[in-house]
């Protein structure tokens, strides 16, 4: 039901076949940089922004760094280690690195 909700289950059946499964289900919405309403896709989308206001802006500050821990986070999460190190931890592990990136962005580009 939270693949038909985020219309992803044509896209998720594409990608791994006809095995539904919560840790591939999890990755697949966590950790898939292909899928555009993915976790990791949208860090991805975040990186690239992060890095052209840098450019335009004279440099680098925190939120790239952490944008940065975020997505070698996901990287590092897939193959069911979610699951292994649990889903509740990772979860809120990621919420919480969004949350202060949100912050560091507000604070160094007045957003």
């Amino acid at each position: 039901s939270v693949l038909y909700a985020l219309s992803g289950n044509r896209a998720y059946h594409h990608v791994c076949g006809g095995t539904y499964t919560p840790w591939q289900i999890t990755d697949f919405l966590m950790v898939n940089d292909l899928f555009p309403r993915s976790v990791a896709y949208c860090v991805q989308q975040m990186e690239g922004h992060l890095i052209r206001l840098a450019q335009s802006h004279g440099g680098r500050v925190a939120c790239h760094d952490t944008v940065k821990e975020l997505s070698n986070h996901l990287s590092t999460s897939g193959g069911g280690k979610i699951f292994e190190s649990g889903l509740h931890e990772s979860v809120e592990f990621c919420e919480t690195l969004i949350n202060r990136l949100a912050q560091e962005i507000a604070t160094a580009y007045h957003f």
